[in-house]
């Protein structure tokens, strides 16, 4: 393996050529020294493949035994601070200093991946949402981390850009749970070694930019199976790298989408804060960017029954985009276009009870839905509330079913929320046959678990 890809503990182990077997026995007698109790033989010898493969930590007793055996201090084993940050708040804090923000990642995706209950099931942590925001705008940076030998080249952060295009790809087509567990391996496994590794500087503002990029389609995934704990959590890690990466654009995307998600989750006073913030700084981020935050701001006003701050909001964010010019876009932002914007106004206008404006804009995300099954079937649930606020419950209904088909296949309990919001909003007319009929379909497709 090449040393990159290697704890800080496996490279202090191959360092002094030593079998697993050889520094177990080490742990023993350095143990038996100090009149320890420590596991078995051949527990030891999975904990030492778990703690070099980085899927444990060792506590604090095996951390001081290995600093022992090693003459070494924490921080050269990759154990500094592991005890503050991995638990059931890793992740929810935004770490300025850099050497802490890399040991968050790394406490991050490890209690992802063996499944923290904390961590995959919490809860949406609004109130952490306040300082991550003043964080990102007023902490002071710093780089504290101490590289491994490693070089990192342009050549790998083409790498990671080409793999997360991929998991993008395989996210919009089949839903967030798909490739969301491999897309954090990855990360864990390929991409977060190289953050401790040796670049220049350009190429480390592209690694970060990489990394950020990553996170917050992981961030999306999460959003879309609705582990919302872990969904916020890898959003404040790409907006940490963002930072890093100097790119207060992507750092204002980011902002997005954590208003994207406080309002899904109904926080409309939390998604108008983070809408604000993204939307505060009129130099920098690209316009479009600048757009989608104003779209934000004036869904949360809705959301919150604020008619004439929505509608100033809106007006604010046409002409926002009105400035965009295509040219001037990095590759990233290619991801919402005036597409997305549309489905954002027309679901403002729906909050606001205006069909006429929501059916105009919706129409817009109807037309570009081809080939991506959870945008066909968001723009079909938001045409058919929109159908329903004019009173035409035989096309809601329709447009229910479309909406329903269009998530076979799929894994996105982002796009089955919506259906059932729809069947909610149906409600009082359930004594149609079409309405009962949509219902049947709905349920089906609970019990099926194909959405």
């Amino acid at each position: 393996m090449h040393d990159l890809f290697m704890t800080r503990l496996a490279q202090q182990r191959a360092a002094r050529g030593w079998k697993k077997s050889q520094l177990v026995q080490r742990l023993m007698s350095e143990a038996s020294r100090r009149g320890v109790a420590v596991a078995s033989r051949e527990s030891l010898m999975r904990m030492v493949a778990q703690w070099e493969n980085g899927h444990r930590n060792p506590d604090e007793l095996y951390g001081s035994l290995l600093c022992s055996i090693y003459d070494c201090d924490p921080v050269d084993l990759g154990l500094a601070a592991s005890a503050s940050v991995v638990g059931p708040a890793v992740g929810l804090s935004y770490e300025p200093q850099l050497g802490a923000a890399l040991t968050a990642l790394d406490g991050l995706t490890r209690l992802d991946l063996t499944g923290h209950s904390s961590v995959v099931r919490g809860g949406f942590a609004a109130e952490a949402l306040n300082a991550v925001s003043l964080d990102w705008l007023f902490a002071a940076h710093s780089d504290d981390r101490r590289p491994l030998d490693a070089q990192v080249r342009a050549e790998d952060v083409a790498e990671i850009e080409a793999t997360t295009a991929t998991f993008d790809a395989l996210d919009r087509r089949f839903g967030g749970e798909h490739s969301r567990t491999i897309a954090v391996n990855y990360l864990r496994g390929r991409v977060a070694p190289r953050l401790n590794g040796q670049y220049s500087d350009e190429v480390g503002r592209g690694l970060y930019a990489a990394t950020a990029s990553l996170c917050e389609l992981i961030g999306w995934m999460g959003y879309d199976s609705a582990k919302h704990s872990l969904a916020q959590r890898y959003f404040v890690q790409a907006l940490r790298f963002a930072r890093e990466a100097g790119d207060l654009g992507y750092g204002t995307y980011v902002l997005t989408s954590m208003s994207d998600q406080a309002l899904f989750l109904g926080r409309p006073d939390q998604a108008l804060r983070l809408a604000q913030v993204a939307g505060s700084r009129e130099s920098g981020p690209p316009p479009t960017v600048l757009a989608e935050a104003a779209v934000l701001e004036a869904r949360a006003c809705a959301e919150l029954g604020n008619r004439a701050g929505a509608s100033s909001a809106l007006l604010k964010a046409e002409k926002r985009l009105e400035r965009a010019t295509v040219n001037e876009l990095p590759a990233w932002a290619s991801r919402f276009d005036a597409t997305v914007l549309a489905s954002h106004v027309g679901t403002c206008w729906i909050s606001l009870e205006r069909p006429e404006e929501a059916r105009r804009a919706l129409s817009v995300v109807w037309e570009h839905a081809s080939g991506q099954p959870r945008r066909r079937a968001y723009a079909a649930v938001q045409l058919a509330n929109t159908a329903a606020l004019e009173g035409d419950v035989d096309e809601a209904c329709a447009l229910g079913v479309v909406a329903v088909e269009a998530t076979y296949g799929m894994t996105s309990s982002r796009a089955h929320h919506h259906i059932n919001g729809l069947v909610r909003r149906l409600k009082p007319h359930r004594d149609i046959p079409a309405v009962r009929e949509l219902s049947d379909r709905v349920r089906t497709l609970t019990t099926s678990g194909a959405a």
